[in-house]
């Protein structure tokens, strides 16, 4: 038994290992493209005379949003990478002596209904009282003002959501709202949009892939 374990640990690993390359990937990526639109930038406007400002805003880099574009993308990703292990999870316990099944569950959202599965039926351990799960809770809202409100914390129908929104962005400085003036990409995005920097991704795939194998492999030290 613990050999099987220790095979379907290694398995996840390099699954979750392909998360982990392509957010470097991504990262090393972007990184070369804004040193090659600085350069670009340089060089155009050398070429302008400082009062055409009409001309010159046309050079304001463009790398920024497209950078906001690739992280909310790989961050939805990953978010419903994590659902659904946690969900299929919840399938591959079920079996023959237990009533229940992960559908018959009601909850607001399908992780609290893994997290219900999990104790109310599988009379599991789950690790909700983790730091990790409290920062999960944070990337729940996160992940639904980019699904369902187009980034933008005002277009949250739940007040309890944006205010949890709110207190999660004052508090890390890898992902922003442009409402802040003081915010170096307020120019390029509408105010009370989510901006995501570099760092956050890299954060969250640690933060998700050490809550799984908590879950999945609780009797194993994480290596």
């Amino acid at each position: 038994m613990e050999l099987s374990v220790n095979i379907g640990k290694i398995v996840f690993e390099v699954e979750f290992q392909y998360y982990l390359d392509y957010m470097k990937f991504m990262e090393e990526f972007l990184e070369e493209e804004k040193k090659k639109e600085d350069k670009n930038i340089e060089k155009a406007l050398s070429e302008i005379s400082s009062g055409d400002s009409e001309i010159a805003i046309m050079f304001l880099p463009k790398i920024f949003e497209f950078a906001d574009m690739l992280r909310k993308s790989f961050f939805v990703t990953l978010y419903s990478f994590f659902e659904s292990k946690l969900v299929q999870e919840c399938r591959l316990r079920k079996n023959n002596e237990i009533a229940l099944t992960f559908d018959d569950i009601r909850a607001p959202d399908d992780i609290e209904r893994v997290k219900k599965y999990f104790t109310k039926v599988l009379r599991s351990d789950f690790p909700s009282n983790s730091p990790e799960w409290e920062t999960i809770q944070n990337y729940r809202v996160v992940r639904n003002c980019i699904v369902h409100a187009q980034g933008r914390i005002d277009e949250l129908k739940d007040k309890k959501d944006r205010e949890k929104l709110q207190r999660f962005v004052n508090k890390n400085g890898m992902i922003s709202l442009s409402r802040n003036e003081e915010d170096q990409i307020a120019f390029f995005r509408n105010n009370g949009e989510i901006y995501i920097h570099r760092g956050f991704c890299e954060d969250a795939c640690k933060t998700i892939g050490s809550f799984l194998i908590m879950v999945f492999f609780p009797d194993q030290e994480e290596g």
